[in-house]
C-alpha cells in the first residue's frame, strides 16, 4: 500500500500526457528543463537527464544573494583583483557564513525528509538525479 505515495528521495520520470516525451534537465547547475521526445524510453541514449530525485522546497535565498554580492563586486573590481573594503569583506564573510548555515539545513531537511510521503499541496523540487 505504501508503493502508491511518492517519498522524499524517490527517483522519478515527469512524462507529459500531451506529448510523446520526457522533461529532461540540461544539468544540476543548469536550471533549464525542456521536453525531450521519446517514443520508446528503452531506445533512448541518455534517460539519465530524465530522472529526478523528489525533494522537499529547500531555501536558497542566501545562496542566491552571496553570489549576487560576490558577482557586483567582481564587475565593480573590472574583473581583476581589486582591494575591498573591510566592510565589503565583512559583507561577504557573512553571507557566506549564512551561505553555509543554509545549506547545513537544507541537508538536515533531505534527511528528515527522505523515505517520508509527500502530502498533496505540498511545495517539492526536484533535483536532476545525474
Amino acid at each position: 500500500m505504501d508503493s502508491e505515495f511518492l517519498k522524499y528521495g524517490d527517483l522519478i520520470l515527469l512524462q507529459s500526457q500531451d506529448l510523446a516525451g520526457y522533461v529532461s534537465s540540461a544539468g544540476f547547475l543548469n536550471t533549464t528543463c525542456v521536453l525531450q521526445e521519446v517514443s520508446d524510453l528503452r531506445k533512448t541514449l541518455n534517460s539519465r537527464s530524465m530522472v529526478f530525485q523528489l525533494l522537499p522546497k529547500l531555501n536558497y535565498g542566501s545562496l542566491v544573494e552571496y553570489e549576487r554580492v560576490k558577482r557586483m563586486f567582481y564587475q565593480k573590481s573590472g574583473g581583476g583583483q581589486a582591494v575591498l573594503k573591510q566592510e565589503d569583506l565583512d559583507l561577504i564573510e557573512s553571507l557566506q557564513q549564512k551561505k553555509e548555515s543554509e545549506r547545513e539545513l537544507n541537508r538536515r531537511t533531505v534527511g528528515q525528509c527522505s523515505g517520508t510521503r509527500a502530502a498533496y499541496g505540498q511545495e517539492v523540487q526536484f533535483k536532476p538525479s545525474k
